[in-house]
């Protein structure tokens, strides 16, 4: 089990996904560009808001 919990936590370091646990860092995600279904979510200042 801590095996499984510190690879995850590694995986999430090398990616530089901890910007998405941290409620200071504003962030833009694009999810599906260019396509009929894209989304564009946007956390800033810890509100996070959504577009299709």
């Amino acid at each position: 089990m801590v095996f499984s919990v510190a690879l995850l936590f590694a995986l999430v370091m090398s990616y530089q996904l901890s910007e998405l646990l941290s409620p200071t860092e504003n962030i833009t995600i694009v999810k599906n560009p260019g396509q009929k279904d894209m989304q564009i979510i946007i956390k800033d200042d810890g509100t996070q808001r959504s577009w299709i």
